[in-house]
Formats: C-alpha cells, sequence, structure tokens
C-alpha cells in the first residue's frame, strides 16, 4: 500500500469515527434524560413540571433542528455547519452552569436542543453514504450503549462534587472534541453524483418511514414506563434496577453481535427480529407479575430497538445514498422521543398500562407488515436506476 493509499484508508477510518460521534454527542442529552431529571429536581431543587418543561423544550428543538437539516442537507456545507454548531453548543454548555432559573435553561436547551438535532442528522446522512452502511450503523449502535452506561456513570460520580454542572461539563467536552477533529468532515454529505438504488425507490424509502414511525412510537410509549410498571407488578426499585443492569449487559452483547453480522443476513430478518421481540416484550409486561417476567420484558425491550434502529438505517441507505431519507429517519426518532410519552399519557389508566401496551403491539403488527411490503415484496422487481 502506498503512502497515498494509507493516507486515504487512515482519513475514511477517521471520518467514520468522527460520523459516530456526531451521531453520538446528538442523542447524549437524550440518553441521560433520567439522571438530569433527578439532578434538576434534587440538586436545584425544580419541581417535576419544570424539569419535563426543559426535556420537553430540548426534544421540541431537536426535533426542530432534525427536520430542518433533512430539508436543507444537500445545500449544506457540513463542515462549516458541524464548526459553527459545535462552537455555540460549547458555548451554551458553559452559559448553562451558571443559569438557575428554569425559563432561562428552557431557553438555552432549545437552542442547543436545535443543534444538536441537527448534528445527529449530519452523522447519519455521512454514514448513509459509506460503503457498508449496516456495519457503520452497527459501530454506532454499539458507540451508543457503551457511551451512554460509561456518560451515566460519569454523571453519576460526577454530581455529588459538582452537581449539575457534571452533566454540562460533560456536553462541554463532547463539543470541544467534535469541534477540535471537525476538519475531517466533508463538505458534502454524499458524492454529487449519488443517485437512488433502484427504480422507484422514493415511494420504498417513504413506505419504509412508515414503518420506522410506527416502531419508535411503539418503543418511546413503552421506554421511559418500564420503571413504574415494574413497580406497579409488585417490584421493588432495587428488583426494577437489577433488571435494568442484566438488560444494559445483553444490550451490549446484542450491539456487538448487530457489528460483527454487518450485511451478512441482510436488512429485513434483523428488522424483524427487532419487531418480533419488542412484540414479546410487551407480551411479558402485560398482565404478568413478578421479577422474571419482568426481566425478560425490560431486557427484550432494551435489546430489540438495537435490531431495528441499526438496519432500517441500513436498509435506507442503500435506498438512498444521498443520505437524506436517513436524516428523516433520524428526525422520526427524535419526534417518537418528544411525542410518545403524550400518546402513552393518553392511554394509561391509573396504574394500568395494558392498555398502553396493546396499542403499542399494534403499531409493531404494522411496523412489521408494512416493512416486509417494502422490502420483500418488492425486492424481485427492483431494477438499478440510469
Amino acid at each position: 500500500m502506498t503512502h497515498s493509499e494509507n493516507h486515504e484508508a487512515e482519513a475514511s477510518i477517521g471520518l467514520k469515527a468522527y460520523a459516530i460521534l456526531l451521531c453520538m454527542t446528538g442523542i447524549t442529552f437524550i440518553l441521560i434524560q433520567p439522571i438530569i431529571v433527578s439532578a434538576y429536581i434534587d440538586v436545584l431543587g425544580f419541581s417535576n413540571g419544570q424539569a419535563a418543561r426543559i426535556l420537553s423544550a430540548n426534544a421540541v428543538a431537536q426535533l426542530m433542528g432534525a427536520f430542518l437539516a433533512s430539508v436543507i442537507l444537500e445545500r449544506m456545507n457540513i463542515r462549516r455547519v458541524v464548526q459553527v454548531s459545535r462552537a455555540i453548543i460549547l458555548l451554551l454548555e458553559i452559559a448553562c452552569m451558571v443559569v438557575e432559573s428554569p425559563t432561562l435553561l428552557i431557553l438555552l436547551r432549545s437552542v442547543i436542543g436545535v443543534l444538536f438535532g441537527i448534528l445527529l442528522c449530519v452523522g447519519t446522512a455521512l454514514i448513509a453514504g459509506m460503503n457498508n452502511p449496516a456495519r457503520i450503523y452497527g459501530a454506532n449502535t454499539l458507540t451508543q450503549v457503551i457511551g451512554a452506561a460509561l456518560f451515566i456513570a460519569l454523571v453519576a460520580w460526577s454530581l455529588p462534587s459538582l452537581g449539575v454542572n457534571g452533566i454540562y461539563g460533560i456536553l462541554a467536552v463532547q463539543a470541544f472534541l467534535c469541534l477540535v477533529f471537525s476538519g475531517v468532515s466533508p463538505r458534502s454529505v454524499a458524492p454529487e453524483d449519488a443517485q437512488p438504488s433502484f427504480v422507484g425507490a422514493g415511494p420504498v424509502g417513504l413506505i419504509v418511514l412508515v414503518s420506522a414511525i410506527a416502531y419508535f412510537l411503539a418503543t418511546n410509549m413503552l421506554w421511559p414506563n418500564l420503571t413504574q410498571i415494574g413497580i406497579v407488578s409488585g417490584l421493588t426499585t432495587e428488583q426494577t434496577g437489577s433488571a435494568f443492569a442484566i438488560g444494559g449487559g445483553f444490550g451490549l452483547l446484542i450491539a456487538c453481535v448487530v457489528l460483527w453480522l454487518g450485511d451478512r443476513i441482510g436488512d429485513l430478518v434483523p428488522i424483524l427480529i427487532g419487531v418480533v421481540t419488542l412484540s414479546i416484550a410487551m407480551h411479558f409486561l402485560k398482565g404478568h407479575s413478578g421479577f422474571w417476567y419482568f426481566m425478560a420484558g425490560s431486557t427484550l425491550a432494551s435489546t430489540a430497538p438495537l435490531w431495528y434502529q441499526t438496519y432500517v438505517l441500513a436498509a435506507l441507505a442503500k435506498i438512498d445514498p444521498s443520505g437524506k431519507l436517513g436524516a428523516l429517519a433520524a428526525t422520526l426518532i427524535i419526534a417518537s422521543v418528544a411525542l410518545a410519552p403524550i400518546v402513552a399519557a393518553e392511554l394509561i389508566q391509573g396504574e394500568n398500562y395494558d392498555r398502553m401496551l396493546s396499542v403499542g403491539q399494534g403499531c409493531l403488527l404494522i411496523s412489521g407488515v408494512v416493512i416486509i411490503l417494502a422490502l420483500a415484496i418488492v425486492k424481485p422487481s427492483r431494477k438499478r436506476a440510469v
């Protein structure tokens, strides 16, 4: 291998790592929400409502940023957008350290949320334009699992001494690292000659997005309510924590399996694994009590999205190498984070979660049928676009 070829290979690896870093930093605030809520309430003395409004403002703003980025993706100077966004985020995270007003925090987190949404879309779209996106999205999934555990551990360790500033400090360090390494980012998300992979790719891609909407709605109705489902069924906080720890261990294992698999078995089978296992998880949690049912349900609920998210993004990348559909999918993921709890609140009846779980299973049925129609039935008739 010549020096120039070796440099090109190193640059490619660097770009893959940077795209994963962008995706990770785009959702870190979402991944550590439980600890942030606790810090706002216990350290700053905010009410539950004030903490919820701050998180909601961040989620809605992130949705707006992701949608904006998906619309103007092809016209964006990616490197400049990342550099400016990260510089602003760095300054605003530092500003959050000295702000104790819920109103001002809502304003600051809203601006940061818009920029987080943009960066998540950029990272997702960058991966879509690379070779073997399934393998890279798998690496992204593994990074999210490890990163979430690491960040939660760091925040828990720093909270007693640094308070909420420990959280903002970690997010500021993330922003600084992205800014330092932003030189590896290209100016656009995909080659100018990137074309849909077959005639009719656009409609098929939109059908896949419908499946994604249904799936992530079901996922994000369940996930925030898992602890309460366990408590209502008679478990202690320690028992639910033990179940989550077991689920986290299996999540790491599944993330490694997904990374190893790459594109070996295609996209449809892993996607359906994600759909079926999440439906089984809801079955275990609906109308059953006891630690073992909850452990099985929570473990499947924490691992199923690793299959689905990785391979639905990979499928969209094959359908549309420009990355625009992948960016739209990232937007839908954020939208589900913001909207699913509202839907769940309307379905929960007192301490009975069965109706919410039944609706979630209905969403999964729709998601599975739609994805089969999109990826299996149309597959034999695909033709390469000229």
